[in-house]
C-alpha cells in the first residue's frame, strides 16, 4: 500500500510542475508584426530545407518500399515458419 507522504510528496510535485508550466507570458507591442517580418526573413531558408532535405528523404523511402514490397511477404514467410518449425 502506498503511504500517505508518498500520495502527499506525489501531490506537492505534480502541484509545482502544473504551476512552472502554467506561467503566462505578456508582450507589449506589436507581436503580429514582428512574426510577420521573423517568418518573412526565415521563408527562404525553410523552403530551401524542405525542398533539399525533406523532399529527397520521402522519395528514398518511398523508392525504398516500393522495391521493398514485392520481398517482403517472401520474407515475412519464411521467418514466421521458421520461428514456427515448419522449415
Amino acid at each position: 500500500m502506498i503511504s500517505k507522504k508518498k500520495v502527499v510528496a506525489a501531490a506537492a510535485s505534480a502541484l509545482c510542475f502544473a504551476a512552472m508550466m502554467s506561467t503566462t507570458a505578456y508582450a507589449s507591442g506589436d507581436v503580429a508584426g514582428a512574426v510577420e517580418s521573423t517568418w518573412s526573413t526565415a521563408r527562404s531558408q525553410v523552403v530551401s530545407v524542405v525542398n533539399n532535405v525533406v523532399f529527397p528523404v520521402i522519395d528514398v523511402v518511398l523508392a525504398f518500399c516500393c522495391l521493398l514490397k514485392p520481398h517482403l511477404h517472401t520474407w515475412i514467410t519464411a521467418s514466421t515458419d521458421s520461428l514456427s518449425g515448419l522449415r
